[in-house]
């Protein structure tokens, strides 16, 4: 029985989630961090939490779930509230099974299954986030990867979470609904997934067998495969690979398990924490922080379009969203689709989101700024929306650059050595400064439909409905202040968690406060 749209329900998640076992997939990634963070910190009843986890480097998964937790700041306030018993209260409630979602049920051996017979609950947050991966790496972990994972959600009698993403909307403008695209396209046309699924994968075989004539090379990039990505995904009319095989993830998803009790999960951009595990965590370096951090440099003629939609969810509100969700699943009452979001109930906007971001830099360089010319410039910057073709577009400057270069090349005969050294010197600092536009270009192009193109409400309705007893876990993006939060929380966030990793740089330690750490009773 799945939860109506229409009809507003009371419910206790404490009471929902007290003596259940979760398998949760994704728990090195920042929501599974955050989330897991958050069940124990705030339901301590929770019986057991099971990772899935692939060991990486290190000796085993085991190993690799007490780095994650010793040195991750997300569980720094949890280990601060504990005390001495933390880690005993940590290793009671959490285990790691070494797993690969890629493979069938995971790659659980039958002993490894026989250990999660009593899960009441499977939440698949795995996956794969860039936008242009190779095709066949994003059908192995985007879609068969949930398959798979839903595979074993039936095996063992659970119900399952799938969190997906707001964009599986492609580019489809206006208010989107909380319904899963089984048949209509987001350009209008209809398509059978099954069909789809096995043309991708036909696809892929050619591409590789076309490649097994070259020669040897070292491992880079397979270009052919990011170009059939992007080709298959715009046929259908959505802006990137991610975003396809996300949707046809949940078409398979929907058509193959209809008789499994599920909720598909659907985030929108997320960003910097509200307060847990404290005001500005944040990690990785794929959503918004790109373009926060080119903002902060001599950039600033940014292409966008006024008014738009900037759908943001902080880190902390998401949790609390995707914990209401997984109560709502186990009492029975839950959706088929939930969007995670702000926009249906507190319209943030990319013109508002740069005006902040420059008010944020502004103030940092008066305050912080090194050197003479960033306090004095870039702490008076104000970011400038464009058209994507400007004069000063990214891609112009490119152009300006190279230009420049070749007519450096133009050095006339008889010139005096220390004339033509000179010019040589100069060409070498303009083509390093063109290439150097190239990274900035390429992270424009791909946000460039979020930002300029798509004018989309994500629907909020099916978590609206939902009356949360406990307030720690009230889903609540209407109480977001916009201007506090970017300004104080989110591009601070971004500057001390998510800079250093594009500057090449450590990220700090962080030390827990235990004046920030609250926890209801």
């Amino acid at each position: 029985m799945n939860h109506n749209s229409n009809e507003i329900t009371s419910l206790s998640v404490k009471k929902a989630l007290a003596g259940k076992r979760i398998l949760l997939s994704g728990a090195s990634g920042f929501v599974g961090k955050v989330w897991l963070a958050m069940l124990l910190t705030y339901l301590p009843e929770i019986e057991h939490v099971y990772l899935l986890l692939r060991r990486g480097n290190f000796p085993s998964v085991k190993d690799r779930l007490d780095y994650i937790y010793r040195s991750n700041p997300a569980f720094a306030e949890l280990r601060a509230h504990y005390g001495i018993s933390a880690d005993r209260f940590f290793a009671d409630r959490v285990t790691a099974l070494e797993g690969d979602i890629t493979k069938p049920f995971a790659g659980l051996t039958t002993h490894e299954k026989s250990q999660l017979q009593n899960v009441d609950l499977v939440v698949h947050s795995a996956g794969a986030v860039e936008f242009t991966p190779e095709f066949d790496e994003a059908i192995a972990t985007n879609v068969f990867g949930v398959l798979n994972m839903a595979d074993l959600a039936v095996e063992l009698k659970a119900r399952f979470i799938h969190v997906s993403t707001a964009f599986v909307a492609g580019n489809k403008q206006g208010r989107i609904e909380e319904k899963v695209a089984t048949t209509v396209l987001p350009n209008g046309k209809t398509w059978d997934p099954e069909k789809e699924l096995q043309i991708a994968q036909e696809l892929i075989l050619k591409v590789k067998d076309s490649q097994k004539n070259v020669l040897e090379q070292p491992k880079t990039k397979n270009k052919p495969l990011i170009k059939l990505g992007i080709s298959q995904a715009t046929r259908f009319g959505f802006p990137n690979t991610y975003t396809y095989v996300k949707a046809l993830a949940e078409a398979l998803l929907t058509l193959r398990y209809s008789e499994l009790p599920k909720s598909i999960f659907r985030p929108s951009i997320v960003e910097s924490a509200i307060s847990f595990p404290f005001p500005g965590w944040n990690e990785g370096f794929n959503t918004s922080g790109p373009l926060v951090y080119l903002l902060g440099t001599w950039f600033r003629f940014f292409p966008s379009k006024e008014g738009l939609p900037f759908d943001v969810i902080p880190i902390d509100q998401l949790c609390r969203g995707l914990t209401t969700i997984a109560a709502s699943l186990l009492n029975n009452t839950h959706p088929e689709v939930a969007h995670c979001g702000s926009s249906a109930r507190n319209l943030f906007t990319v013109d508002r989101a740069c005006e902040l971001t420059g008010l944020a830099h502004r103030q940092y360089y008066r305050r912080s700024g090194k050197g003479f010319l960033k306090r004095a410039i870039l702490s008076r910057f104000d970011t400038v929306q464009v058209e994507p073709n400007h004069v000063l577009s990214i891609k112009n400057i490119q152009n300006a650059l190279h230009f420049s270069a070749d007519l450096l090349d133009n050095v006339p005969f008889g010139t005096p050595v220390p004339i033509e050294l000179q010019v040589r010197k100069v060409k070498k600092s303009v083509l390093r400064a063109a290439r150097g536009m190239r990274p900035v270009e390429k992270v424009v192009r791909l946000f460039l439909p979020f930002v300029y193109e798509l004018n989309q409400i994500f629907e909020g309705n099916e978590l609206a409905n939902i009356r949360v007893e406990e307030e720690e876990f009230q889903f609540a993006p209407e109480s977001i202040n916009w201007r506090e939060y970017w300004v104080k929380i989110q591009v601070p966030g971004l500057r001390k968690w998510c800079f250093p990793e594009i500057l090449g740089k450590k990220r700090p330690i962080y030390i827990p406060n235990k004046a920030l750490f609250t926890r209801s009773a």
